[in-house]
């Protein structure tokens, strides 16, 4: 099977991406025979999150898969049957008299250094340690017990650094893991991760009890914003860079930051981490989350399977959406096959933008081409644009339009490049696409139809916020709110105004419809909270907006939501609880905010036993 892969993954490789079994690409003579490497540099122009499109999604992912993914490594029950996918290696990267292999000096690879590695890798021990354990610092996961990169042909434009082949992949700190057993030298531990096999240094790893790890695992996380972010002690010393894609177990928050403990390579450590470079796991899928992270991992360069402690293709997809919760395994034709997965073989470049522009749903859709993985960020100027991590495109003379890093592009990038072949562009290669929806990823709770005991309950504002949760309010005569706000997105945008939203903490701009008295109330809900916070500046961290006008039906339904008559209003989003991604109702915000949107005819979504308690919605009918 191996042998089979490596024929098909010669045949296709152009762009250079991690994948099942990561070898070598391209020429396979020897190395005089080879011209002297190729490389053009693309002109990416100036690479910032201003480049994306408008982002409208607000949604938040149930991260159950994600973590159950993540630990599975603490239940893990391998047999001796599992020995041939762990060391799969030991197939491929062997001596090759006609095929050299090239060490860090340049130089062929001999049989006696191969026979080394080997050896140490010590078969015979497999399962003998059967423990678990996590990182200590962020660490390599190599495919032989050695740091010593294994190079094909470095004149080659696809191959030298950073195509190290016995790298696999990074491991952040704190990242749970299965020990098989140790190299015979000691230095190197067998370990599977959420996904695959490899090995790594034995000082960034600890074995762990079944009571440590079930604490653990029971741990609340946070995850990062700003990709690798210095982390401190409670004293201030240095203890590790937190990576984007990271979980990290807190038991502590304050208004500016977020304690925990966590194991490091100098035992359990109290870490303390602000708030502004972190936030509560799952993170809401928003446009500033997203912006966030895609502005600290632009302009990265690109590394193949990690090295060096950056990121390929489908590194940067497992650990940009695993932030999110969601879950995707480590190589990038793997990920290919998760979600709805739709077919773009045999259509013209044409018909596949069609396609794309049809059926893609920005951040949750990727883009596959043989060795090569993308997001999909959306359309702008008419173009689709991705999110990738690339290392360049093929060049009529096997060289490279070189991108070498993560960047926003278009599908034609290098086109302009004179020696490029339309046939190498990313569009022209690109085989499916495939969207992470419901069916894989997204939690599925049906919603219960509105009954005559809901659309008679009273609603009770001004209530105390302990008070019996009901559905007052959650029904909606849709009729009476097609004639009072408009019938169609058309008509309600026309009837929208901005409302200025805490005039003295950001003078935020949101569109409400002027419509029944709607803006007016909530302009005086943000002038109340505005006073409000003069007073008690920690309200604030209460009162970001997350959306107000949005044309769209309820999650599962067919019914119109209330922010598609421009009605409601959505704050404390990532601190908040809604029926469909929280099995217990959990409310953070303040009595005093929610009595006020009450005083001026708002309802609120966590009073409702279908409870949303970062909804609120104007409704003076029902009061």
């Amino acid at each position: 099977m191996k042998k089979s892969f490596l024929t098909i993954f010669l045949a296709v490789f152009f762009i250079s991406c991690s994948s099942t079994a990561p070898t070598p690409n391209g020429d396979t003579a020897k190395q005089k025979d080879i011209p002297p490497s190729k490389i053009t540099i693309v002109n990416l122009g100036e690479q910032s999150v201003n480049l994306l499109p408008k982002i409208d999604i607000n949604e938040q992912f149930d991260a159950s898969k994600m973590l159950s993914k993540r630990f599975a490594n603490f239940d893990l029950k391998p047999s001796k049957k599992d020995a041939k996918n762990a060391f799969w290696a030991l197939d491929i990267y062997k001596f090759k008299s006609n095929k050299p292999y090239y060490g860090s000096n340049l130089k062929p690879l001999t049989k006696e250094w191969f026979k080394k590695h080997h050896e140490n890798a010590n078969e015979t021990a497999f399962l003998t340690l059967n423990a678990m354990g996590v990182t200590t610092a962020n660490t390599d996961l190599r495919n032989l017990p050695t740091k010593e990169p294994v190079f094909f042909n470095p004149q080659n434009a696809a191959e030298g650094y950073p195509f190290d082949y016995l790298q696999s992949s990074t491991l952040s700190v704190g990242f749970p893991i299965f020990i098989s057993h140790l190299s015979k030298d000691g230095a190197w531990a067998m370990v599977r991760d959420d996904d695959v096999w490899g090995w790594v240094s034995v000082n960034d790893i600890k074995i762990i009890s079944k009571k440590e790890a079930n604490e653990y695992q029971n741990s609340n996380f946070i995850t990062i914003l700003e990709d690798k972010t210095p982390v401190y002690d409670e004293n201030g010393w240095f203890l590790f860079h937190a990576r984007i894609g990271s979980l990290l177990p807190f038991s502590s928050e304050s208004d500016l930051n977020f304690t925990g403990q966590i194991y490091t390579q100098n035992g359990k450590k109290t870490y303390k981490i602000a708030k502004e470079k972190s936030a509560k796991f799952p993170l809401v899928m928003n446009e500033k989350s997203l912006k966030t992270m895609i502005s600290s991992l632009l302009n990265e360069p690109y590394g193949w399977g990690g090295i060096s402690n950056l990121r390929d293709c489908s590194l940067l997809t497992k650990d940009l959406l695993g932030s999110f919760g969601l879950w995707l395994p480590r190589n990038s034709k793997a990920q290919s096959n998760i979600g709805e997965k739709i077919s773009l073989e045999n259509l013209t470049n044409e018909q596949k933008i069609s396609v794309i522009k049809a059926k893609a749903v920005p951040y949750l859709t990727l883009l596959h081409s043989p060795g090569h993985i993308m997001i999909y960020v959306g359309i702008k100027d008419d173009n689709v644009l991705i999110l990738h991590d690339a290392w360049g495109i093929k060049t009529k003379d096997d060289g490279r339009a070189l991108i070498g890093q993560t960047a926003i592009t278009t599908l034609f990038v290098g086109s302009d490049v004179k020696n490029v072949e339309p046939g190498s562009l990313l569009i022209s290669k690109i085989k499916s696409i495939n969207i992470l929806g419901q069916s894989e990823i997204l939690k599925k709770i049906a919603d219960e139809p509105c009954n005559d005991t809901d659309a008679k309950a009273k609603y009770n504002a001004l209530a105390p916020l302990n008070t019996p949760l009901s559905d007052a309010g959650r029904c909606r005569d849709y009729e009476f709110l097609n004639k009072t706000y408009g019938s169609s997105q058309a008509q309600v945008s026309q009837n929208l105004k901005d409302v200025i939203w805490l005039k003295d903490f950001g003078a935020k701009r949101l569109k409400f419809n002027a419509k029944n008295g709607a803006a007016d109330a909530l302009q005086k809900v943000s002038d109340e909270l505005n006073e409000l916070a003069k007073k008690e500046p920690e309200i604030l961290k209460f009162l970001n907006d997350s959306g107000t006008f949005k044309w769209r039906h309820i999650a599962n339904t067919n019914r119109l939501s209330a922010h598609s008559y421009g009605i409601a209003i959505d704050i404390n989003v990532s601190d908040s609880s809604y029926w469909q991604w929280h099995k217990e109702y959990k409310n953070t915000l303040p009595k005093e905010v929610v009595y006020i949107f009450e005083k001026h005819k708002f309802i609120w979504g966590g009073r409702w036993r279908h409870f949303d308690t970062m909804h609120f919605e104007y409704r003076p009918e029902i009061f």
